[in-house]
């Protein structure tokens, strides 16, 4: 009796004691703890007792305004946090900095301090960079040459120009390349238009190369030039039009519809040749190449010449067969949104690569454009078609299938377009001051600068030409969406 008695007293202490264990093994926990730096807060539970083991409670970093999230402390990014399988007290800080609202600086000093005052001789000079918003893009008297650019905008008193440095650059993580354009945007007193229409361009599916766009400030020779938009040259290789521009095999090549080429002294039947009696002038290959000849640039001829009658003559399936259409139509967009006045002028592109369609594009020049033009109301206004007018477009519009890819893009892109006119506006209006300077030392606002139209002449903020801008586009897609979705 004894002996049973005994053993179930150590049956109960045992039974006791592994219930004492159990019980403090699910009492182990752990104190988690996020914190926020300066600048935001922590959306959520900041400090939380987790058993070991455990999962905490989700929390953000939420940023006050002014501020952005950076990283938490341990190195991780996502701003929503969550920590699993907690083996010891924990500690987690939200690191936020404040947003720079600063475009970045370029100066450039000649060569002996020379001016420049061609569009055609080089001149030699140093680049820096100084961005403190993004200070990985930093560059110091980095070796160049710089000439003018431009057409009737060489002519005004805030030149645009063209950079080519010594060796490849990546200007503002844009790409590696020697060739960079300045632009002035002197007569678009939003400055804007440009802008907005590359931002646009480059979210279409079709465009394949549009080029990236970056404001900055430049100073020539210690002297304020004003806010410019640094963009890529429109030329063939990588990060650019990236063809195969070979003079073997295959004819491929880069053209530009261009009735400015007639003034520059160029050779018919070798730097351009006429289509249905327009002048294209070759951008790719290069003709001051040794190996380019006159038969090379009859093929280019002879291509787009087929080409043109086909889109003119034959069926859409014929028409498929040699152009990528698709590339067709968001250059008609673009260029319809915009109601560009060069569209069937000058600045207009295609290029072609080996055993390749015929592809619209990059898209380029669009200063003159958004109701910014006094000598033609179809461009001026945003109550009817314009782009139109262009040769290619008015051909491909006669067929019903392109009408209907027109169609089912501007369905498609109608919010996006929307979204980014209004956003990059709001965008800007935190640069205001970038801006602002720029018309403190060019004094055009409330003035006319050819071709600015009354209305715009008449607005005297820079802010008021922005929202004309803005408000001068969504009227025209709202036109847009009515004429190809509405009415038909």
């Amino acid at each position: 009796m004894k002996k049973v008695l005994s053993f179930l007293i150590i049956l109960v202490l045992l039974l006791a004691l592994y219930g004492c264990e159990s019980t403090n093994k699910t009492k182990i926990t752990y104190q988690v703890n996020f914190v926020a730096n300066a600048g935001g807060y922590i959306s959520g539970a900041n400090n939380q007792i987790v058993q070991k083991g455990g999962t905490s409670e989700v929390v953000k970093a939420i940023p006050d305004e002014g501020y952005e999230f950076t990283s938490w402390s341990d190195g991780v990014k996502d701003a929503k946090r969550v920590i699993d399988n907690i083996e010891e007290n924990i500690n987690v800080v939200a690191n936020f900095k404040k947003i720079v609202y600063e475009y970045p600086s370029i100066y450039i000093i000649t060569e002996n301090f020379t001016k420049v005052t061609s569009k055609e001789e080089y001149v030699k000079c140093v680049v820096t960079v100084d961005d403190n918003k993004n200070p990985e893009y930093d560059m110091f008297r980095v070796t160049a040459r710089i000439r003018g650019r431009g057409n009737s905008t060489w002519d005004k008193p805030k030149k645009p120009y063209k950079l080519k440095f010594d060796q490849k650059v990546d200007l503002f993580g844009n790409g590696a390349s020697k060739t960079w354009t300045l632009i002035a945007n002197y007569v678009d007193p939003s400055l804007m238009r440009n802008y907005l229409a590359y931002t646009i361009g480059a979210q279409m599916d079709d465009l394949h190369f549009t080029t990236t766009t970056q404001f900055a400030n430049v100073y020539m020779n210690g002297d304020y030039q004003g806010l410019y938009l640094i963009c890529e040259q429109i030329e063939t290789g990588k990060n650019r039009v990236e063809i195969n521009d070979k003079l073997d095999g295959d004819v491929s090549f880069l053209v530009e519809l261009d009735q400015r080429i007639l003034d520059e002294g160029k050779t018919e039947g070798l730097d351009y040749f006429y289509v249905n009696g327009q002048p294209y002038g070759i951008k790719a290959p290069d003709t001051e190449d040794e190996g380019f000849t006159r038969d090379y640039c009859t093929k280019i001829k002879n291509y787009l010449d087929n080409a043109l009658n086909t889109v003119h003559n034959k069926t859409f399936s014929e028409v498929e067969a040699i152009l990528d259409v698709n590339s067709f139509a968001d250059g008609y967009i673009i260029h319809e949104l915009f109601s560009s006045i060069d569209v069937n002028f000058s600045s207009w592109y295609m290029y072609k690569d080996k055993n390749g369609k015929l592809t619209n594009g990059p898209i380029w020049d669009f200063d003159i454009s958004a109701g910014n033009c006094d000598y033609n109301d179809q461009a001026r206004f945003n109550d009817r078609l314009f782009a139109n007018v262009n040769t290619w477009y008015k051909y491909l519009l006669r067929h019903q299938e392109f009408v209907q890819i027109v169609r089912d893009k501007l369905v498609k892109y109608h919010d996006m377009i929307l979204f980014t006119i209004d956003y990059e506006v709001t965008e800007a209006m935190k640069y205001r001051s970038f801006f602002e300077d720029n018309f403190q030392k060019w004094k055009i606002l409330g003035k006319y600068e050819w071709p600015n139209p009354p209305e715009i002449v008449n607005i005297k903020t820079w802010e008021g030409q922005v929202n004309y801008a803005k408000n001068w586009l969504f009227k025209k897609l709202n036109y847009m969406k009515k004429y190809y979705l509405q009415n038909n």
